[in-house]
Parts: C-alpha cells; sequence; structure tokens
C-alpha cells in the first residue's frame, strides 16, 4: 500500500484540483445556481427517508442497487442532512479514482505523459458529473482499482494473491449492489484470464481463483441480503433492483427477450475486450516480423458519455478508451520508420 500511495505530492494537487474544478459544475456543489436532477433528487430523496426510519424497496421504491443509497444516507447523516457532504463524498470518490488511473496509466508511461493523459480524460468526465450523484460517478473508484490490479496481472505477472482476489470480489460486488450492469469489465477479463489460464494449462490456479473469488463474493453479498432479509424486504429489493430493473423495465412482458438483452449488453463487450487484449498479445509483445523499442508510452484512460433524450427505454452510452503508444519504430530495412498506435474502446450500453 505505500508503495502504491507513493507519488510525488505535485501530482496528488493537481489531480485532487482537477478532481474539484470537475465537481465544481455538479449541482451538488457549494453555491450551485443549477437545478438537482430528476435522478440524482430521486436518490437523495431515498436517503432522506431511510434516515426517517422507512424502508428502502417497501416504504421508497426505486430500482438502482442498495449501495447508492447507503452513501448519500452516510453523506447525509454525516453533514446534518446538507447536500455538501454527497459533494465532498463525490470528490473524494473521483480523487481517488484520479490516483488509481494515474498508477494504472504508469504501467504504461512516464509521470508526465500519464498525467497529462489522466488529466485530459477527466475533463470528459464533465458531460457526466455535471448531473451530479450518478452510479456511473460512484462506480468509478472499484472499476479503475479492478482495472489496475487486470493490467498488473496481464502486462507485469504480478500474482493474483488472496488481497488482491479479495479486492476484485468486493469491487465487483460494490459496483453490482450500485447498477447490476456496469461490471462488463469484470465479464470481459474474466473471459481473458479464462482464456489465458486453460491455453497456457494453469488448471490449479484458474480453479484456485475462481475458488476464492465465489468465497468472497458470497461473504460480500451477506451483508446486504442479511440487512434486507432482517428487515423484511428482501423479496422487495429482489424484485425491484434485479427482475424489474434488469428484466422488466426496457423490455415489457417478454422475459425471453430480456434476459437475453440483459446478458448480452453486460456479457458482448467481454468479446471485444478479448479480441483487442490477443491482438496486442500477437502483434505487439510476439511479433517477429518487427522489433519495437518504446522510447516514450502515453497511456490514459478517456471517458465519454452520450445522454440521450428521456425517453423510455433510457440508454446511456458509456464509453473508455485505453491508449498506449509506441514512437519510431524500426522496420525490416532500417529505413521507413513508423508510429504504432493501438487502442481499445470498451463501449457500454446501459
Amino acid at each position: 500500500m505505500k508503495k502504491f500511495l507513493k507519488i510525488d505530492t505535485l501530482v496528488y494537487f493537481i489531480l485532487f484540483g482537477v478532481c474539484v474544478f470537475i465537481l465544481l459544475q455538479s449541482p451538488l456543489a457549494p453555491f450551485a445556481k443549477s437545478i438537482i436532477t430528476t435522478d440524482s433528487g430521486i436518490y437523495i430523496y431515498a436517503a432522506q427517508k431511510i434516515l426517517d426510519g422507512q424502508l428502502m424497496y417497501k416504504d421508497v421504491i426505486d430500482i438502482k442497487g442498495p449501495f447508492l443509497y447507503f452513501i448519500d444516507a452516510v453523506a447525509l447523516f454525516i453533514f446534518n442532512r446538507h447536500f455538501i457532504g454527497i459533494w465532498i463524498f463525490e470528490v473524494f470518490s473521483l480523487f481517488a479514482s484520479s490516483i488509481i488511473m494515474y498508477k494504472t496509466a504508469r504501467f504504461f508511461a512516464g509521470k508526465i505523459p500519464s498525467l497529462l493523459a489522466v488529466v485530459t480524460g477527466m475533463l470528459f468526465f464533465v458531460i457526466c458529473l455535471a448531473r451530479g450523484n450518478m452510479t456511473e460517478e460512484w462506480s468509478l473508484p472499484y472499476i479503475s482499482a479492478a482495472l489496475y490490479i487486470f493490467v498488473d496481472y496481464l502486462k507485469n505477472n504480478k500474482p493474483l494473491s488472496i488481497i488482491r482476489l479479495f479486492i476484485l470480489s468486493l469491487t465487483f460486488v460494490l459496483t453490482f449492489m450500485l447498477r447490476a450492469n456496469l461490471v462488463a469489465m469484470w465479464a470481459g477479463f474474466g473471459i481473458i484470464l479464462l482464456i489465458k489460464w486453460i491455453v497456457e494449462r494453469k488448471y490449479k490456479e484458474l480453479i484456485r481463483s475462481l475458488a476464492i473469488i465465489l468465497l468472497f463474493v458470497l461473504l460480500c453479498v451477506l451483508p446486504f441480503f442479511l440487512y434486507f432479509y432482517c428487515k423484511g424486504t428482501l423479496p422487495d429489493a429482489i424484485y425491484w433492483v434485479f427482475k424489474f430493473n434488469m428484466f422488466e423495465y426496457a423490455s415489457g412482458s417478454n422475459l425471453l427477450l430480456s434476459i437475453m438483452q440483459t446478458v448480452l449488453q453486460i456479457s458482448y463487450i467481454g468479446i471485444i475486450i478479448g479480441f483487442e487484449v490477443f491482438e496486442i498479445e500477437y502483434f505487439v509483445r510476439r511479433a517477429v516480423f518487427f522489433k519495437i523499442f518504446v522510447k516514450r508510452a502515453h497511456s490514459g484512460v478517456k471517458t465519454f458519455v452520450g445522454l440521450c433524450k428521456d425517453i423510455a427505454p433510457r440508454r446511456v452510452i458509456l464509453r473508455f478508451r485505453l491508449f498506449a503508444a509506441g514512437e519510431k519504430i524500426d522496420n525490416a530495412d532500417k529505413q521507413n520508420k513508423r508510429a504504432c498506435f493501438h487502442g481499445f474502446s470498451i463501449p457500454k450500453m446501459l
């Protein structure tokens, strides 16, 4: 942990300043004059009712995961129900995400290119975060942490220790409990690791990792189920969060079609990621036609959120792009020089 947090103080200040600047566009920010959006208003209202003693999914109905209302309720409770509490939580959440993104970018680039990549990429968050208190925003630290572990394992052969498997499991559960269809990255890298372990015949590591992750996921989900079970609202929570939200909300009464669409939306990204990782592995790391001397690398995460009008079903397109660039590649005849640029995009349909 100390090694992970070992970053220049200036980098911390720059990332924190960028996070504050971005979130000053939020309607929850201090002295903000914009009106809180409908979705955010519903989440805050639900959190306020929870603090008043009402039961989520029974007395108050919404279709997002319970962890979202827990975050808002805790923030309101600590700051005496002032919206500034949620905004402060947003700042630290985005700040934590930016640090993890920076550390991930450092796998591919130096300090300055990595910092520039993260800062410029984060500026695209304004489009999404201007609405404030959104599930995509709260899930960023967990997605970033999981991405860091996956990339570190695949690129640097960093072992998946018990602690790292626990982090992968915990971040998966928390993201799932925010919004179930935000877990596509775990599905994508899960497919990659599954193929990798089978091809390399690492069956022992495959069985060990799957068993430990399954155990940790069950342990992380258990508190949520126990809470709703003790409150007598477990059937209501399961219906509104999973059955209605994932299968009935967008597709009406055709349950089979709803299940197929949900599975495709969550899993098709895995095929894209798997293809791109194979492409990197074959054409860059195992290429026999040319030798790459990487002098500088530029890596970053860019997020673009396309927001459609409020029509049913609503669709939000969330795109992540991770770019790695290698410069001045000597070809066979050592005459021409090219720039090798590779990137992959992860489109996400919600």
